[in-house]
């Protein structure tokens, strides 16, 4: 197999798989500022064929959008929670939490939305709300 960067042949036990490429370790790299991305946190973006580590795509591509329940702003770094997939809603992992008692959920674990706002079943069925839960799947 070769790499996706130098395309030379990958022999080293260790390498990486990346947007379904395969990579030498030390090729993975920041298009703008050729730092490598297994040095940034493990996370990277893509966008226009470039990939970015966090510092330059916020750069270069600016701020990402507000967190729909604290209003603070999601930087490229910040692991966040997909809350409506009809109209996306976009919350911080840190602030995906129930309105009413605070409980924090787990990935997968069902939630309910009253009002925009996350609520724990437990708490949606004590108000004898209608139940229809979304899934938390979706982190990123």
């Amino acid at each position: 197999m070769h790499c996706a960067a130098c395309y030379q042949l990958i022999t080293d036990k260790q390498f990486l798989v990346a947007l379904g490429l395969n990579w030498h370790e030390f090729c993975l790299r920041c298009a703008c500022c050729t730092c490598q991305l297994t040095d940034s946190g493990d996370r990277f973006y893509l966008r226009y064929g470039l990939l970015l580590c966090a510092t330059d795509y916020v750069r270069i591509f600016g701020r990402s959008g507000h967190c729909c329940l604290c209003s603070e702003t999601i930087k490229p770094a910040d692991w966040i929670m997909v809350i409506d997939k009809g109209k996306p809603l976009f919350s911080h992992l840190d602030c995906f939490a129930c309105w009413k008692c605070g409980y924090r959920f787990c990935v997968g674990e069902p939630y309910h939305l009253e009002n925009g706002l996350v609520v724990s079943l437990e708490r949606a069925k004590e108000n004898h709300t209608a139940v229809n839960y979304q899934s938390t799947i979706n982190l990123y």
